[in-house]
């Protein structure tokens, strides 16, 4: 639609008939957001190429100048209803991809009321979306909006720079120029004439001096021999600096060179270090088992495993019986290198993909994966009658025994504090039931620990509490029928549990020693 307007205004077909007056002023409107040829300062003023070259036209001809800046559109419909006397088209250029058919599919942004999508329409592009201004334009392609636009050279350049797309848009060959500077309404073909003579007045190089100005131009920066000189030795001069910089930097590199494989070494050494304390530090120092802290991560990740694949994970706990004799009659040594074949003797037994660790001086956990009830238990029956067996050592031969306790993952415990504190109850049980066997964990024998426990705690204050009874029962002989002698039966009156024996309350005795001892010197008393 421009490119008619344009044409339309400048043609000659039709000559107004009224005289011509000369204007008082001449009033000359174009896009204000067009840089660089008209656009706004930060103070709100008008400038660029279009206000300097009236500003010219009006010193050579003497009649005033008034450059208004709007919208395309509103300049366009300015002209058009007699407001304004002059519209400034520019020297406006259209770019695209290749050609007109290239841009076929594509959304094309074009600037409202511009030449460009006149063209387009007439290239059979229909896909236009229209914007009042180039920058919202810009803008908007900015956004993702549309992909193609189409906007004069600078015009663009200036405004992908200012928003920050200059990387993101690429120009295409020229597709369509619009060679009109400036044009009148239809009709007013005396008024361009006139102001085209005011055009011929002014010299071609102050045009050009203003294009520069606001377009920017090639400088040419002449050099004299003398100064030609001068540069060659400052170029020399910094190629001395810069060879002994490069040396300099060559001496640094080696130095660092060297260093940095001191460092390397050092670190290595370090990485190493920290391995091996690492690796002490869930080692148990005599057996080089897992200790108590691997143990439980180890045994956490054996659950989480299992629990994903609905697997069964199997715990026995064994503890070697009566092993402080051992240390008592052949001494710390000797008692150090038994454990040492204990625990050679249940890696074996647990076979590959076990974990066995050392949690205490004579307690052993095996971690038993991807197995059943059955196995486990088969597991633990075979370590006990392996360590049944002699340990032989520099000619001494000596015998073990010791208990174990069963539980398996997840229908004795879920976490794996539970586990071991339920196979700690099933090897006690093993250990009351006279040692050497083994023991499942079951329910009811956390209630009897929980029970045993509680008869220990109460059975300290007793006898101050004076619970204790003594019954003496009579022994007759049978050959008379006369009574010979009693015997004294202690008896403990619980406040709770009534009349408890001594197959009830002696157990818990050993955990009190200075109970015991004056629970005997009471008895010794009483019977008296």
């Amino acid at each position: 639609m421009r490119a008619r307007l344009f044409a339309t205004l400048v043609s000659l077909a039709v000559v107004a008939a009224s005289a011509f007056d000369m204007p008082g002023k001449v009033i000359v409107v174009s896009d204000d957001n067009y840089p660089p040829y008209l656009f706004r300062g930060s103070d709100g003023t008008l400038r660029g190429i279009v206000k300097d070259k009236w500003e010219l036209w009006s010193r050579k001809t003497g009649v005033p100048v008034e450059v208004r800046g709007t919208t395309w559109a509103a300049a366009q419909e300015s002209v058009r209803k007699g407001e304004a006397d002059v519209i400034e088209a520019l020297d406006r250029t259209i770019t695209g991809i290749t050609d007109a058919a290239s841009m076929r599919g594509f959304t094309i942004a074009a600037k409202e009321g511009s030449a460009c999508a006149d063209w387009l329409r007439a290239q059979h592009v229909e896909s236009i979306r229209t914007y009042p201004d180039s920058e919202r334009l810009v803008a908007a392609a900015g956004a993702g909006e549309v992909k193609l636009f189409c906007m004069d050279t600078l015009a663009a350049q200036y405004f992908l720079v200012k928003h920050g797309l200059a990387e993101e848009f690429r120009q295409s060959p020229v597709l369509y120029s619009a060679p009109f500077d400036w044009a009148v309404r239809h009709g007013r073909a005396r008024l361009r004439d006139y102001l085209q003579v005011g055009f011929q007045r002014i010299d071609r190089a102050e045009l050009a001096q203003i294009d520069a100005q606001w377009r920017g131009s090639v400088v040419a920066y002449p050099i004299s021999t003398r100064y030609l000189m001068y540069l060659i030795a400052a170029g020399l001069a910094v190629l001395g600096f810069s060879s002994v910089i490069l040396f300099r930097n060559h001496c640094l590199r080696r130095l660092v060179r060297g260093k940095s494989k001191e460092l390397m070494r050092a670190l290595e050494s370090l990485k190493e270090n920290t391995a091996r304390a690492q690796y002490f530090a869930t080692r148990d120092p005599l057996t080089d088992l897992p200790n108590r802290q691997l143990l439980r991560d180890r045994l956490a990740l054996a659950l989480a495993r299992a629990q994903r694949r609905g697997r069964l994970v199997g715990v026995v706990l064994v503890d070697l019986d009566r092993f402080k004799a051992v240390n008592d009659t052949f001494g710390q040594e000797f008692g150090d290198r038994v454990l040492k074949m204990v625990a050679a003797r249940l890696v074996e037994c647990a076979g590959p993909g076990a974990t066995v660790a050392r949690v205490s001086g004579d307690e052993f956990v095996m971690i038993l994966s991807r197995t059943s009830t059955e196995e486990t238990s088969a597991v633990a029956a075979s370590a006990l009658a392996r360590l049944c067996h002699p340990f032989d050592i520099d000619g001494q031969r000596v015998y073990c025994t010791a208990s174990a306790g069963v539980v398996v993952f997840p229908g004795d415990g879920t976490t794996p504090a539970e586990l071991l504190r339920n196979a700690a109850i099933a090897m006690d049980c093993a250990k009351e039931n006279g040692r050497n066997n083994v023991q499942h964990y079951r329910p009811e024998m956390q209630d009897l620990a929980a029970r045993r426990l509680a008869l220990e705690t109460e059975l300290r204050g007793a006898l101050e509490r004076r619970e204790f009874e003594v019954y003496y029962q009579a022994r007759v002989a049978l050959a008379t029928g006369k009574i010979s002698g009693f015997e004294a039966l202690l008896r403990w009156r619980h406040p709770v549990q009534g009349l408890l024996g001594p197959s009830e309350f002696i157990p818990a005795r050993p955990a009190s020693r200075s109970a015991r001892g004056r629970r005997s010197g009471s008895n010794r008393r009483r019977s008296r």
